[in-house]
C-alpha cells in the first residue's frame, strides 16, 4: 500500500460561500455547512492549508482534494470542480490564479444527484506546493429550488 497523508478541513474550516442562506450545524453528531433550499448556485471553496505543505508533510505532493457532500430534497441541476494554483506574489504585486488539469473520480452526472456523495478530484500531476504557491478548490452547485445541500468537509490526499 502507497504511503499516503491526508489533512481533513471540516465545513467551519471551508472559506464561507457567498450565495445562499448557511448555517454550521452538528446533526447526529456530524458537522457540517447546511444551505437552505432556494434555486441558486452555491460556490465553495476549500483551500489547501499551509499544514499542507510544513515539514511534517515536507516533500510530500498534493495528489487529490476529496470534498464530502449530501444533497437532499431535489437533485442539484449540476456540480462542477476546478482547482486554481494562486501564485502568492512578493510585495507591489498583485497574487494571480492559474486552472490546474485535474479530472473526476465519480461522473458529475452523478455527483449532483440526491444522497450521500464524495467527488475527489484528482490532480493529472501531482505537484509539492512551495511557499510561493497555494491550492484553492472551487466547487460549484447550481441548486434547484427545492435542493438542500450540506457540505461536511474536504480532505486533501498528499502523496
Amino acid at each position: 500500500m502507497a504511503d499516503v497523508r491526508s489533512i481533513f478541513l471540516p465545513a467551519c474550516m471551508l472559506y464561507p460561500p457567498k450565495v445562499g442562506t448557511w448555517t454550521l450545524e452538528l446533526a447526529t453528531n456530524v458537522p457540517g455547512l447546511l444551505k437552505a433550499a432556494a434555486g441558486e448556485t452555491a460556490i465553495l471553496h476549500v483551500p489547501v492549508p499551509v499544514a499542507a505543505v510544513t515539514e511534517q508533510f515536507q516533500g510530500r505532493k498534493i495528489a487529490s482534494i476529496e470534498v464530502f457532500y449530501t444533497i437532499a430534497t431535489a437533485d442539484c441541476t449540476s456540480v462542477a470542480f476546478a482547482l486554481y494554483d494562486v501564485t502568492l506574489s512578493p510585495h507591489g504585486t498583485i497574487c494571480s490564479a492559474a486552472a490546474v488539469t485535474t479530472t473526476v473520480s465519480v461522473a458529475l452526472a452523478t455527483a449532483k444527484l440526491i444522497g450521500n456523495n464524495v467527488e475527489k478530484v484528482i490532480i493529472t500531476t501531482p505537484v509539492i506546493l512551495d511557499g510561493d504557491s497555494a491550492y484553492n478548490l472551487e466547487a460549484s452547485f447550481v441548486c434547484a429550488a427545492g435542493t438542500v445541500l450540506t457540505i461536511h468537509g474536504a480532505r486533501i490526499n498528499l502523496v
